[in-house]
Protein backbone atom coordinates (compact mmCIF):
# COMPACT_ATOMS: atom_id res chain seq x y z
CA UNK A 1 0.00 0.00 0.00
CA UNK A 2 2.92 2.39 0.66
CA UNK A 3 4.11 1.61 -2.68
CA UNK A 4 0.94 2.54 -4.24
CA UNK A 5 0.57 5.85 -2.17
CA UNK A 6 4.07 6.77 -3.17
CA UNK A 7 3.72 5.93 -6.83
CA UNK A 8 0.42 8.12 -6.99
CA UNK A 9 0.76 10.77 -4.65
CA UNK A 10 2.33 12.84 -7.28
CA UNK A 11 -0.24 13.06 -9.92
CA UNK A 12 -2.80 14.19 -6.92
CA UNK A 13 -0.71 16.76 -5.43
CA UNK A 14 -0.02 18.07 -8.99
CA UNK A 15 -3.60 18.05 -9.07
CA UNK A 16 -4.96 19.79 -5.81
CA UNK A 17 -2.02 22.14 -5.71
CA UNK A 18 -0.53 22.77 -9.15
CA UNK A 19 3.10 21.95 -8.12
CA UNK A 20 4.94 20.10 -10.39
CA UNK A 21 6.40 16.67 -8.30
CA UNK A 22 8.74 14.10 -9.25
CA UNK A 23 7.91 11.03 -11.55
CA UNK A 24 8.37 8.16 -9.40
CA UNK A 25 7.80 6.02 -12.42
CA UNK A 26 10.15 2.93 -11.27
CA UNK A 27 7.98 2.62 -8.57
CA UNK A 28 5.32 1.58 -10.75
CA UNK A 29 7.32 -1.43 -11.24
CA UNK A 30 7.10 -2.42 -8.02
CA UNK A 31 3.14 -2.21 -8.60
CA UNK A 32 3.17 -3.76 -11.84
CA UNK A 33 5.16 -6.98 -9.75
CA UNK A 34 3.11 -6.92 -6.97
CA UNK A 35 -0.19 -7.09 -9.23
CA UNK A 36 1.63 -10.19 -11.43
CA UNK A 37 2.32 -12.03 -7.92
CA UNK A 38 -1.68 -13.64 -8.33
CA UNK A 39 -0.23 -17.49 -7.83
CA UNK A 40 -3.14 -18.04 -5.63
CA UNK A 41 -5.45 -16.16 -7.58
CA UNK A 42 -4.86 -18.24 -10.63
CA UNK A 43 -5.12 -21.60 -8.89
CA UNK A 44 -8.54 -20.47 -7.47
CA UNK A 45 -9.80 -19.67 -11.20
CA UNK A 46 -8.02 -22.47 -12.23
CA UNK A 47 -10.08 -24.60 -9.53
CA UNK A 48 -13.66 -22.82 -10.51
CA UNK A 49 -12.65 -22.99 -14.74
CA UNK A 50 -12.38 -27.36 -13.72
CA UNK A 51 -15.39 -27.47 -12.17
CA UNK A 52 -17.39 -25.22 -14.66
CA UNK A 53 -15.62 -27.96 -17.69
CA UNK A 54 -16.24 -31.21 -15.84
CA UNK A 55 -20.41 -30.02 -15.48
CA UNK A 56 -20.38 -28.19 -18.51
CA UNK A 57 -22.63 -30.72 -19.80
CA UNK A 58 -25.21 -30.87 -16.51
CA UNK A 59 -25.32 -26.94 -17.02
CA UNK A 60 -26.61 -26.40 -20.53
CA UNK A 61 -29.38 -28.50 -19.64
CA UNK A 62 -30.26 -26.26 -16.56
CA UNK A 63 -29.98 -23.32 -18.90
CA UNK A 64 -32.49 -25.02 -21.39
CA UNK A 65 -34.66 -25.34 -19.05
CA UNK A 66 -34.49 -22.15 -17.29
CA UNK A 67 -34.74 -20.95 -21.25
CA UNK A 68 -37.68 -23.29 -21.79
CA UNK A 69 -39.14 -22.10 -18.53
CA UNK A 70 -38.91 -18.70 -19.39
CA UNK A 71 -40.22 -18.59 -22.48
CA UNK A 72 -42.99 -20.86 -21.87
CA UNK A 73 -44.41 -18.85 -18.67
CA UNK A 74 -44.23 -15.68 -20.95
CA UNK A 75 -46.01 -17.23 -24.03
CA UNK A 76 -48.38 -18.60 -21.56
CA UNK A 77 -48.91 -15.18 -19.70
CA UNK A 78 -49.40 -13.28 -23.25
CA UNK A 79 -52.36 -15.78 -24.07
CA UNK A 80 -53.88 -15.67 -20.68
CA UNK A 81 -53.52 -11.94 -20.25
CA UNK A 82 -56.78 -9.97 -18.50
CA UNK A 83 -58.87 -8.59 -20.91
CA UNK A 84 -59.80 -5.87 -19.42
CA UNK A 85 -60.75 -2.60 -21.29
CA UNK A 86 -57.09 -0.90 -21.00
CA UNK A 87 -54.54 -2.09 -22.29
CA UNK A 88 -52.30 -3.51 -19.48
CA UNK A 89 -47.99 -2.57 -20.21
CA UNK A 90 -47.15 -5.75 -18.40
CA UNK A 91 -49.05 -7.59 -21.23
CA UNK A 92 -48.58 -5.95 -24.34
CA UNK A 93 -46.20 -8.37 -26.29
CA UNK A 94 -44.42 -11.24 -25.66
CA UNK A 95 -41.45 -9.65 -25.04
CA UNK A 96 -42.86 -7.46 -22.06
CA UNK A 97 -43.96 -10.79 -20.75
CA UNK A 98 -40.51 -12.18 -20.50
CA UNK A 99 -39.92 -9.82 -17.77
CA UNK A 100 -43.08 -11.21 -15.93
CA UNK A 101 -42.00 -14.63 -16.21
CA UNK A 102 -38.18 -14.05 -15.25
CA UNK A 103 -39.94 -12.24 -11.93
CA UNK A 104 -42.07 -15.18 -11.58
CA UNK A 105 -39.74 -17.73 -11.53
CA UNK A 106 -37.30 -16.02 -9.12
CA UNK A 107 -39.91 -15.39 -6.88
CA UNK A 108 -40.40 -12.06 -6.94
CA UNK A 109 -43.59 -11.64 -7.59
CA UNK A 110 -45.40 -9.53 -5.38
CA UNK A 111 -47.34 -7.62 -8.50
CA UNK A 112 -49.17 -10.82 -8.66
CA UNK A 113 -50.48 -10.46 -5.16
CA UNK A 114 -51.47 -6.85 -5.54
CA UNK A 115 -53.29 -7.21 -8.82
CA UNK A 116 -56.83 -7.75 -8.15
CA UNK A 117 -57.67 -7.88 -12.11
CA UNK A 118 -56.22 -10.76 -13.19
CA UNK A 119 -58.68 -13.44 -13.87
CA UNK A 120 -58.54 -16.97 -12.69
CA UNK A 121 -56.38 -19.11 -15.14
CA UNK A 122 -53.92 -16.43 -15.43
CA UNK A 123 -52.99 -16.22 -11.84
CA UNK A 124 -53.47 -20.26 -12.22
CA UNK A 125 -50.29 -19.72 -14.90
CA UNK A 126 -48.36 -17.69 -12.60
CA UNK A 127 -48.41 -20.18 -9.85
CA UNK A 128 -48.22 -23.36 -11.64
CA UNK A 129 -44.98 -21.40 -12.95
CA UNK A 130 -43.74 -20.19 -9.59
CA UNK A 131 -44.51 -23.80 -8.59
CA UNK A 132 -42.47 -25.83 -11.01
CA UNK A 133 -39.12 -23.21 -10.54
Amino acid sequence: AIIDVLATAPFFIYVVTGWDMPKLTYLRIFRVLRILKTDGYARAFNACYRVVYFNREILWVAVLICFFLIVSSSVLLYYCRPRSGEEDLQFQSIPSTLYLSVLILTGQDSFIRSSEHMPWYTKLIVGLTGALS
